[in-house]
């Protein structure tokens, strides 16, 4: 008996033993699991939605001989590893030359905060006299407006519609110059621009879905290869989208098709009297305080007529 009581003993010490292993081994396979879940993405190729669910702030710092340094604070709310190059941010005023950001490649992880010291450097302090705009690679991916008398600018005043109306007045078309630490890159850039083609910039009031897109497109880089803009909502071919106080008003967007269908990129409202914003006639604030200069828009208006049409016209749009 006490032979038997011996054995059961030792076998019911190894069933515990290969349990806790076994338990190990699964909690171990499902941390791998988890962590080989989590996609690391370039931020240029994010949706719109996902590029809504992540924050830039840029913050103005003296540095050496009085000039001004801008460090970034990103926020990144995704499910996703977000990749960006550090030297692919750009900082724009009108009448100045274009400030490239001098920096290495970084990665905000997932739901994590991130700060770039001095991610643009030596600036001058007249610069920032005039709204300006930071965006990443391209006009496509907007970061944020540079306020005037804020050291702070932050992405969520890309939808406050007075910055928009101040930048597109402020707005010239310039050429690049060389900056002393990107001379070969800012060269091969202002190449590829000159063998770009070039946009016919309607003139006069907009009064067609075509002249809408074309005014959105000369303000903007040329889009990618499958991408292709086109003119919303309309009961017609190239009619305007709705009214607003008795503006004809076209809503533009930015699309790509795919196999599984339609994605949308961009928006923008487009008004009879040539104004611009940066976001689709149903988000528009009702609110504003300050109007275009010449044929301006009544501020305590309704907001326009909204179609439910959400097809996208023939390639001819």
């Amino acid at each position: 008996m006490r032979k038997r009581g011996l054995i059961i003993a030792v076998l019911g010490l190894l069933f515990f033993v290969v349990g806790c292993n076994k338990v190990t081994n699964n909690k171990a396979t499902t941390k791998d699991a988890t962590e080989t879940t989590v996609k690391r993405v370039e931020y240029s190729k994010l949706s719109q939605s996902e590029k809504n669910e992540m924050t830039f702030a840029f913050s103005q710092v003296t540095s050496e001989n009085n000039l001004i340094a801008i460090d970034l604070k990103v926020v990144n709310r995704t499910s996703k590893d977000i990749q960006f190059s550090g030297d692919k941010f750009v900082l724009t005023h009108a009448k100045k030359s274009d400030v490239i950001s001098v920096n290495d490649n970084f990665i905000v992880k997932s739901n994590s905060t991130k700060v770039i010291k001095h991610l643009f450097e030596d600036i001058d302090g007249t610069d920032f006299q005039t709204i300006g705009l930071y965006y990443y690679k391209n006009l496509q991916n907007r970061l944020a407006y540079s306020e005037l008398n804020k050291t702070v600018s932050k992405s969520t005043n890309l939808k406050d519609d007075n910055l928009q109306r101040e930048y597109q007045s402020t707005k010239k078309k310039k050429k690049s110059v060389d900056n002393s630490r990107n001379n070969e890159k800012e060269s091969s850039d202002d190449s590829e621009e000159n063998n770009k083609p070039k946009v016919k910039i309607p003139v006069g009031p907009i009064y067609n879905g075509q002249m809408a897109i074309a005014l959105v497109e000369s303000q903007n880089d040329p889009v990618p290869d499958g991408v292709q803009y086109c003119t919303m909502g309309s009961g017609t071919d190239n009619g305007p989208f709705g009214t607003y106080n008795g503006q004809s008003v076209y809503w533009v967007r930015l699309f790509r098709r795919t196999t599984t269908g339609v994605v949308y990129l961009d928006d923008w409202t487009v008004f009879q009297d040539r104004t611009i914003i940066h976001r689709a006639p149903q988000n528009l604030n009702p609110d504003r305080s300050e109007e275009p200069d010449n044929n301006s828009v009544d501020a305590d208006s309704n907001q326009p007529d909204i179609s439910e049409s959400e097809d996208v016209p023939d390639s001819g749009q």
